[in-house]
């Protein structure tokens, strides 16, 4: 045992200097630039829309029914663009401190939907069902991604 107490003590006295003796070797010279990566998707577009002085109108009744806003955009939303593409809306209201995705539906059960369509995008706001809420619109986002490729989900893991 006391030969065992006496080798690791020798181990480690020699690792003790090794160790700091050591030094980074010299910088070798650089190598080739390797070739260019797949492009990325740089397709990305946002559109925005002023809604402070939007005229919203009532669906249903004052008791069941919802505020309704219709925003043409033909040359935005055309067929193509809403077949090939990622479209998202965005608003900025008074639910939020900044842009929020839609659907959303809030703690105070205010819900904000977006139907988009061809040549026009339908924003629809109501709170615990009926027409009137406490929120203020300031401004509408849309946010068209072109898609570079598209694959069908795979319910099986792995493939």
């Amino acid at each position: 045992m006391k030969n065992l107490g006496k080798m690791l003590v020798l181990v480690i006295a020699a690792l003790a200097i090794q160790l700091p003796s050591c030094k980074k070797g010299d910088s070798g010279t650089p190598g080739e630039n390797g070739a260019d990566g797949a492009d990325g998707n740089a397709n990305v577009q946002t559109y925005t829309y002023s809604l402070t002085n939007a005229v919203w109108t009532t669906v249903g009744t004052v008791t069941s029914g919802y505020l309704q806003l219709d925003i043409a955009a033909p040359q935005t939303l055309t067929a193509d663009v809403l077949t090939n593409n990622v479209v998202m809306v965005y608003v900025k209201s008074t639910d939020y401190a900044d842009w929020a995705v839609l659907p959303y539906y809030t703690e105070r059960n205010i819900r904000v939907q977006a139907e988009v369509s061809v040549g026009r995008i339908r924003l629809k706001r109501d709170q615990d069902g009926r027409p009137s809420t406490q929120s203020n619109f300031q401004n509408m986002r849309v946010v068209v991604m072109k898609k570079t490729s598209e694959k069908p989900l795979s319910v099986v893991p792995g493939n």
